[in-house]
């Protein structure tokens, strides 16, 4: 008998969403990541100051930083097939 296939395992990757996202005011999932602001679990960063208030205090349309940006526990989830490997 023939075996069957290998089942390709699939990855978990993130994208940031919605897409070019910003705060109320101007700052990007990248400057959050890039200034420490948020964790990846979602929580506050070295960065962030507490009299900052809270990332929903700069939310737009319901999307704040650690709901929209992946570096910061958010975003969703697009899962993909692995890279298939090349023939040897």
């Amino acid at each position: 008998p023939t075996p069957a296939p290998t089942p390709v395992p699939m990855q978990e990757s993130c994208a940031d969403w919605p897409e070019n996202w910003e705060d109320s005011d101007g700052f990007t999932c990248r400057d959050y990541v890039e200034k420490a602001e948020c964790t990846l679990s979602g929580g506050f960063g070295t960065g962030w100051r507490e009299h900052w208030g809270t990332f929903e205090d700069y939310a737009v349309d319901g999307y704040a930083a650690n709901s929209a940006c992946c570096g910061c526990g958010g975003g969703k989830s697009t899962a993909s097939q692995a890279p298939t490997p090349a023939p040897t």
